[in-house]
């Protein structure tokens, strides 16, 4: 095995986790699992993605191929930009459920008291 083969492989490898958490991120935001996905899961999936992302960074550092042009410079940035819309996204269909939770439970409320 040549001195970089082992970076090389690390970058492969963080590729894969990259698309398959990517893939778990999407399929948990489109709801095709089939299994419950929270503003949580999807915040946790992103700082995931944005930890893997400079992971990927280091290898690439690491095995010489850091010679990105600069349209994947660009991308890489567009990526990270959708990380941050997606956790911001996140965060506002967090309040706005709070705020649905709230009326609907005073909601509740009203309907529950006695009428006179």
């Amino acid at each position: 095995m040549a001195a970089g083969d082992g970076d090389v492989a690390a970058v492969s490898e963080t590729l894969q986790s990259m698309q398959q958490q990517a893939k778990k991120f999407f399929e948990g935001m489109q709801m095709v699992s089939g299994a419950p996905y929270t503003c949580e899961d999807a915040r946790a999936d992103l700082f995931g993605l944005s930890s893997m992302v400079d992971t990927l960074s280091d290898n690439l550092v690491g095995s010489g191929l850091y010679a990105i042009p600069v349209d994947s410079e660009i991308q890489q940035l567009d990526c990270q930009a959708t990380v941050r819309k997606g956790l911001e996204d996140a965060e506002n269909n967090r309040i706005s459920l709070q705020r649905v939770q709230m009326n609907s439970s005073i909601i509740n409320r009203t309907m529950l008291m006695p009428k006179k």
